[in-house]
């Protein structure tokens, strides 16, 4: 009998020792809950006519691998360096956005979702052009990234 309350206790203890962790993370500043190393889940790119209506749409292969700490490094699906660029996080009008340099252009994605495990971004262009059995201009160009982060599991 003394070993189920013990059990018992120990469990409900271990419980809400994690939901306390969850808590403190998620009460972090938006730029250190960005740290880690996260995983691709999806990565989903809309491109739009200049009445908002969906012409294409394409969808790359999840896996790549991003670690931020002082830097950004994006890693492809067999762990080959992409790139590693500084990186700022920046708040405007209640939006979290994340800006780096990846391959000579500045990207900015707003951060739309991030807790212990999981993060979503999201970038919208204008005036984008895709490949539909030839080239073609958009009006927009919607990307939205979802990652997972394994280490928080």
């Amino acid at each position: 009998m003394k070993r189920l309350i013990l059990l018992s206790l120990l469990a409900l203890f271990t419980a809400s020792a994690c939901k306390k962790d969850q808590k403190k993370e998620i009460n972090k500043p938006v730029s250190e809950q960005l740290h880690g190393t996260w995983l691709t889940i999806s990565e989903n790119s809309a491109y739009f006519d200049a009445s908002n209506n969906k012409v294409f749409e394409q969808n790359s292969t999840p896996g790549t691998k991003v670690i931020i700490n002082e830097n950004i490094n994006k890693f492809d699906n067999q762990d080959k360096a992409v790139f590693s660029s500084a990186y700022s996080v920046s708040n405007v009008n209640g939006k979290n956005y994340i800006s780096f340099t990846q391959n000579g252009s500045t990207q900015t994605y707003e951060v739309v979702y991030v807790d212990t495990k999981m993060m979503t971004w999201k970038q919208e262009k204008t005036n984008q052009t895709y490949n539909d059995n030839g080239e073609k201009v958009a009006s927009k160009q919607v990307t939205t990234i979802n990652f997972h982060c394994p280490c928080r599991d």
